[in-house]
């Protein structure tokens, strides 16, 4: 046994070792802990965290950055949310929309998300800037693009509220197995993390 290769393999999954340590001790004071109930909410909660994480988990492995995420994730929510708010909804930002296939306030997000990715991109590629300046900068602009966007005559700034039940469903749904629910976020993420999977180990690009 080589104590060289013991010391790398203890640093390379050190992460892993502590949250592994961390967990034991949470089942020993607590074995409800270990419940499937219990496991199902920590992944539901940790979901969205989970799909943004993959999306920029790339970009800290090529020793890179992206400070704008967090806020680009929030400028397409606001966008996305008011577009699938409820036709009976009295204080509705659009209030002459009609109600809207689930699809496209979902390509209307990722087309904003892209358009800030292309601007993060060129100004890394093209414009040799430091990915951390670039991104400092797309960050204040989405977040100044989700104020101005909410604080909109004639109500002004106010909670995008009462969602369409289409998609409170599609979020917030769960499918039954036996005695536990497993919801559809988890799903979701457990997608999006295949697709990324394959992105990184099966492409030119990974």
């Amino acid at each position: 046994i080589d104590k060289k290769n013991i010391g790398e393999w203890l640093l390379n999954y050190s992460l892993y070792i502590v949250l592994g340590l961390m967990i034991v001790v949470v089942i020993i004071v607590d074995p409800r802990f270990l419940t499937l109930k219990n496991i199902t909410n920590i992944l539901r909660q940790a979901s969205t965290r989970g799909i943004l994480a993959l999306g920029v988990a790339g970009l800290i492995v090529l020793q890179g950055t992206d400070l704008s995420a967090g806020r680009i994730l929030g400028v397409t929510a606001i966008v996305s949310a008011s577009l699938l708010q409820s036709t009976t909804y009295a204080s509705r930002m659009y209030p002459d929309l009609p109600a809207l296939p689930l699809i496209v306030p979902m390509v209307v997000a990722v087309i904003i998300g892209a358009v800030f990715g292309l601007i993060n991109g060129f100004g890394v590629a093209k414009l040799h800037l430091h990915a951390f300046i670039i991104t400092l900068g797309t960050q204040l602009i989405a977040y100044g693009v989700s104020c101005i966007y909410i604080d909109r005559p004639p109500l002004g700034a106010q909670p995008i509220a009462n969602f369409d039940e289409r998609y409170t469903k599609f979020v917030t749904g769960s499918i039954k197995f036996g005695s536990v629910q497993i919801p559809y976020l988890i799903f979701y993420l457990a997608i999006v993390a295949v697709v990324m999977w394959f992105i990184w180990n099966k492409t030119t690009l990974g």
